[in-house]
């Protein structure tokens, strides 16, 4: 089931771009068990031949930490192979649950969404700053970026950039999905002209 509704998001993704401004950038979520699951890949790498690399540089998959890390070996080369064609990886849920970062050097996302847990009242909880610290560590020697989900007050965001996190999403930053998040580093009103839009199974059938 999961496998037919991704190839329906994709699909619909590909489209979009295909027939858009040129400047809209999408994001959609894919699950783990899709991403191993050698029939997918095969469908999905032809998808992605047949598509300009224009276009490509425009749809990101977005994958949730945890099955990430528990299906790793059998969710690699198609993630590899994403990134090879020119698609933006990107990891979402980050730090929901204690695992392992090691994936980070091997797929090297674009972007790492910290889980909203984490955020959430983070200047009044040091074991949560650690943990971003860490992180932010192991994402040091790669080109990933790390965006912060659910930042709603000042206090949280001036703790979360003195850390050095790269990005954020949130009310208070204007909107839960904001138009370019790796570029809010300093300022809670900078905003690229891209436009990102997130693009999941609920939506689908919608």
């Amino acid at each position: 089931m999961n496998n037919t509704l991704d190839r329906s998001v994709v699909s619909k993704a590909l489209h979009q771009l295909r027939t858009g401004d040129g400047r809209e950038v999408l994001s959609v979520n894919v699950c783990a068990d899709s991403l191993r699951q050698r029939a997918f890949m095969l469908w999905l790498r032809d998808a992605l031949l047949q598509t300009p690399r224009s276009v490509l540089n425009r749809l990101q998959f977005e994958v949730s930490e945890g099955p990430l890390v528990k299906h790793f070996d059998s969710v690699r080369p198609t993630l590899r192979m994403v990134r090879a064609l020119g698609c933006p990886v990107v990891v979402d849920q980050a730090g929901r649950s204690v695992v392992s970062t090691h994936y980070i050097k091997e797929i090297q996302p674009k972007y790492i969404k910290l889980h909203r847990s984490l955020v959430r009242d983070i200047h009044q909880r040091p074991e949560n700053q650690l943990y971003v610290r860490s992180m932010l560590g192991a994402c040091d020697p790669t080109p990933t970026q790390v965006l912060a989900v659910g930042v709603e007050s000042q206090a949280e965001w001036k703790v979360l950039l003195q850390l050095g996190v790269q990005g954020g999403q949130g009310r208070l930053l204007g909107a839960e999905l904001s138009s370019s998040p790796a570029t809010l580093k300093r300022s809670a009103g900078e905003r690229n002209s891209a436009k990102t839009v997130t693009i999941t199974k609920h939506s689908m059938a919608s």
